[in-house]
């Protein structure tokens, strides 16, 4: 006999346990208790749902200043392609120097 078998009739043949009135009653009573009750909720849960809210929040008061930045872009970039301004600057300085040095030999 292998080792299933032995595990197998050892179940079939397991005795049921035995009726107790008072586990029944405690279980019973338990689960009226439970009926009427709600169930706890815990503190990371809510910590979870506003860190959510807050993140969603952060991302939409982003969303709004970056368009609210391309639309001023826009208006600038309107305002550069319709004012046409031309400066020219000329700045010339010549300076001329001119030295002649005249070497001679003197023998003596």
């Amino acid at each position: 006999m292998n080792f299933e078998d032995q595990i197998k009739e050892n179940l079939e043949n397991r005795p049921e346990p035995a009726y107790e009135e008072r586990l029944w009653n405690k279980l019973e009573l338990d689960l009226k208790n439970k009926d009427g009750s709600k169930e706890k909720v815990f503190p990371w849960k809510w910590l979870v749902a506003a860190m959510f809210l807050f993140l969603l929040g952060a991302n939409l008061f982003s969303f709004l200043k970056l368009k609210n930045v391309e639309d001023q872009m826009l208006v600038l970039q309107y305002q550069a392609d319709s004012i046409h301004q031309t400066i020219v600057r000329t700045n010339t300085n010549t300076i001329y120097k001119t030295d002649t040095i005249i070497q001679t030999k003197i023998i003596r």
